[in-house]
């Protein structure tokens, strides 16, 4: 059970951190 939180919660930061990606390049794009 643990183990699988943690494949959550790691798939979840993983996910954030993409889509906080994707939204700095929109706020930063030139276009």
């Amino acid at each position: 059970m643990g183990i699988a939180w943690q494949s959550e919660y790691d798939t979840a930061v993983a996910t954030a951190k993409e889509n906080d990606k994707l939204v700095l390049a929109q706020f930063h794009s030139p276009y």
